[in-house]
């Protein structure tokens, strides 16, 4: 069997360690964001009409928390192959799973909504300025939403998108707290 050598990576520019304030406060921060975009997002779903420059913001506000959490993952990753004896390395990849999945969640909850956008709407979504860039994203996560809620091996329930649906079942319906 090959023996494992531990790369040689200098990570300090990046964060001291995963026991370091600024460290710990990007993970808190994370938290605090999918919380509150969460809590945006179902305020931006019961709107009406469509309030198009707050769908706007939430869909840019789950690209930057996507992006924040792939660093942080990023991070440990590198952490683990420059010392995979690191005490709390193995730990600390697990924890950051709950913000990935409540990211997901989120991603569900987004898509949903948009495939409950009436046509004009979701015309106007894609028409805004600050979302026309990543318009291609949007019709995939319709896309995918719609034939998500039209196959059989996505249940739907009265109270969750096929998406949710099937992310519950997955995860057994886990409840995410964020400290």
């Amino acid at each position: 069997m090959k023996q494992f050598t531990a790369l040689d990576w200098d990570l300090s520019d990046i964060f001291s360690g995963i026991d370091s304030p600024a460290y710990i406060q990007f993970k808190q921060q994370i938290g605090a964001r999918l919380h509150s975009l969460g809590q945006n997002i179902e305020v931006v779903r019961a709107a009406t009409p469509a309030p198009i420059s707050e769908w706007s913001s939430c869909l840019r506000q789950l690209e930057q928390l996507e992006c924040d959490i792939d660093h942080l993952q990023s991070y440990i990753i590198c952490a683990y192959c420059s010392d995979p004896a690191a005490p709390g390395i193995q730990r600390e990849y697990g924890e950051c799973m709950p913000l990935d999945a409540a990211k997901e969640q989120l991603t569900g909850r987004f898509s949903s909504g948009l495939s409950s956008l009436a046509d004009g709407d979701f015309d106007s979504l894609m028409q805004h300025q600050k979302i026309s860039p990543v318009g291609y994203h949007i019709e995939r996560l319709l896309a995918r939403s719609e034939q998500q809620r039209d196959s059989p091996a996505y249940p739907t329930h009265s109270t969750h998108s096929s998406s949710e649906a099937d992310y519950h079942k997955l995860t057994g319906a886990l409840e995410f707290e964020m400290r």
